[in-house]
């Protein structure tokens, strides 16, 4: 059984939408959240790959910053609307000085995520951590200089 579509609302630069379950949520028009959502209500075996845009650690560790709580809240919240969703929080280790310590710290940050998660009801059984290294020469443009510099963090719908 498919679960029922989203109701989405626009307003300026936020998108007011009501999950199959019934949550709200008020979110970026161009934000994770809402292209996460626009992957899941399709019907296709494909997966999505969808960075953290909003996601921040301190320079050496892998605390969450305060500007993480909202987006992982609403992943959270996605993740439960959609129970049969399954994801893999991935980590990026695209500069480091020392691969063995950037792998870390890497591991480290995708497990804090994963935690958060968990921590806002996400059953862990439904999240894995992936570290890889970046070799390409460049970086997307639109990310932070702390994402190009390593610290991106992204999420891959492995199964809708």
């Amino acid at each position: 059984m498919t679960p029922a579509q989203p109701v989405v609302s626009v307003n300026n630069d936020f998108t007011q939408i009501k999950l199959p379950n019934g949550i709200e949520l008020s979110v970026p028009n161009s934000g994770l959240e809402t292209k996460l959502l626009e992957f899941l209500k399709q019907a296709s075996n494909k997966s999505g790959e969808f960075n953290l845009d909003e996601i921040s650690f301190g320079a050496t560790n892998a605390i969450l910053g305060p500007s993480s709580s909202e987006q992982l809240q609403n992943v959270a919240k996605i993740m439960k609307a959609y129970p049969t969703a399954r994801i893999a929080i991935n980590a990026l280790v695209a500069k480091a000085a020392n691969r063995a310590s950037g792998l870390r710290l890497s591991r480290s940050r995708a497990n804090s995520v994963l935690g958060e998660l968990a921590r806002h009801g996400v059953d862990k059984s439904r999240m894995v951590v992936r570290v890889y290294a970046d070799n390409r020469t460049t970086r997307p443009s639109g990310l932070e200089e702390s994402q190009r510099e390593g610290q991106r963090i992204s999420l891959t719908v492995t199964r809708r």
